[in-house]
């Protein structure tokens, strides 16, 4: 059984100020919607954080054409605009048509490093001055994700090192060299992270306080895992780079809790 929405007027002339804005037929490429994705837009409605509401409606466009998925996953992101997560599923289904124009204006959003390296990779590059340009772009992404603390940074660096010899075996010695060390020093501090990150759920989406045990405790190691940011473990004498990762975590902490 399907639903036909009500005309666009309708619908806004019904939203509420500051409301999530219901789909409409144009979004879906047909006047007809699903039963569940009818279900899921009036749960959003009453409530717009509802993350399980808005996963019904991440699994559809997935299976949608991007067109068709676009207008979806663009009020998912304005209504979760520190999700990672969901910035990731946006960009993702863009790269699988090809669209880098508009992976490349979403990207600004989000730092996921995994999602620079399939931009970059996949990306086609046409004439020689191209392709060094994508070559290019994929080691300064690299350099960068293997000089930051993360989790599981040791396989980031093999694929680093498998990369730069099938560019040019005959330089890839020196360009490894020349990252070695800024890499063991973030290898180190990737072991602390993750002590300092342990239990701290970063990929959960900001929704209102609940005042349940779980968001207490997520609370209580947000201000351990800040307080640990602040004291430089990557030993930085650039002091931007320590203020900046300051803030960026504390601007998360925010989220959270407002």
């Amino acid at each position: 059984m399907t639903t036909k929405w009500p005309s666009v007027s309708a619908v806004d002339k019904a939203a509420l100020p500051g409301s999530v804005k219901p789909l409409v037929p144009e979004e879906q490429g047909s006047g007809y919607i699903p039963d569940k994705i009818v279900k899921a837009e009036k749960r959003i409605q009453a409530y717009p954080f509802d993350t399980e509401a808005w996963s019904i409606l991440i699994r559809d466009a997935q299976l949608k054409k991007i067109e068709e998925a676009r207008g979806t996953y663009e009020r998912l992101v304005e209504q979760f605009p520190n999700a990672g997560k969901y910035w990731k599923i946006y960009i993702e289904h863009e790269l699988r048509v090809k669209n880098f124009e508009r992976v490349e204006k979403a990207y600004v959003a989000v730092t996921a490093s995994s999602i620079s390296l399939s931009f970059c990779t996949c990306r086609e590059a046409v004439g020689s001055y191209a392709e060094n340009q994508r070559i290019t772009a994929v080691r300064k992404v690299y350099q960068r994700g293997v000089t930051n603390p993360m989790i599981n940074i040791e396989l980031l660096w093999k694929d680093y090192n498998a990369y730069e010899t099938s560019i040019n075996s005959l330089i890839a010695k020196k360009l490894i060299d020349d990252r070695s060390r800024e890499y063991m020093s973030a290898r180190r501090v990737a072991k602390e992270y993750e002590v300092a990150t342990r239990g701290l759920d970063k990929n959960n989406p900001s929704v209102p306080p609940q005042n349940t045990y779980t968001e207490t405790k997520q609370v209580e190691l947000w201000k351990k895992y800040i307080a640990w940011e602040k004291k430089n473990p990557l030993r930085s004498e650039d002091q931007t780079v320590v203020t900046k990762r300051g803030k960026f975590n504390e601007i998360d902490f925010l989220a959270l809790c407002l």
